[in-house]
């Protein structure tokens, strides 16, 4: 169910919808992979050089004209929707609520360290863990 949520999440980076500023995950068991991955997909930096399906290069990064020159339904057919994800490129996740999530301590350790360095999480809530 969480790697689903990740590559989900991944999908939605990819294809240059804004990143969500809040998430609360309750009840669940997170592993050091699952955790790896999740922080990666909840970064607001997009993933960088991927294959496609159809094995096409994909090179996604954090520059302002990151979604012009895709081939996205998203980003042919509403420019102003693009525009306004671009001016909000420094928004990201801001609050992440774990409340009786099963998360050791390294799990937590990748979960943060996959967010990366400009994350701007303001609020991590670690209930019942």
């Amino acid at each position: 169910g969480m790697m689903s949520l990740c590559q989900g999440l991944k999908k939605r980076n990819m294809r240059c919808l804004p990143p969500l500023q809040g998430l609360i995950i309750s009840g669940n068991t997170i592993s050091c992979e699952v955790a790896v991955q999740l922080g990666i997909a909840l970064s607001a930096e997009p993933v960088r050089n991927k294959r496609g399906r159809d094995g096409r290069r994909l090179s996604f990064t954090n520059n302002d004209d990151d979604c012009e020159g895709r081939d996205s339904p998203t980003a042919s057919q509403s420019n102003g929707a693009t525009s306004a994800y671009k001016s909000n490129l420094s928004d990201g996740l801001k609050l992440l609520y774990m409340g009786s999530t099963s998360i050791s301590p390294e799990s937590l350790n990748a979960l943060l360290s996959g967010l990366g360095p400009s994350c701007p999480l303001q609020e991590l809530r670690l209930q019942s863990n």
